[in-house]
């Protein structure tokens, strides 16, 4: 009689890894770029709405300029 060998089911391939994991990768890495120009985009909006308006941004968020 035969058994259902359990190891053989769980068994990957070493290219089978590497392969998903540079996919993975590679979508991490494409996302974390985007975030980064969105960020840089964000920051350059907000440094402009305080030039044209500065009492639109909250008082929290405002430092002493120390000169």
């Amino acid at each position: 009689m035969k058994k259902l060998n359990i190891q053989k089911l769980t068994q990957i391939d070493s290219g089978q890894l590497t392969d998903r994991y540079e996919s993975d990768y590679m979508t991490l890495l494409k996302e974390k770029n985007i975030l980064t120009v969105q960020v840089a985009d964000l920051q350059n909006l907000i440094n402009q709405i305080y030039e044209n308006s500065p009492e639109a941004i909250p008082e929290g968020y405002l430092t002493e300029d120390k000169k």
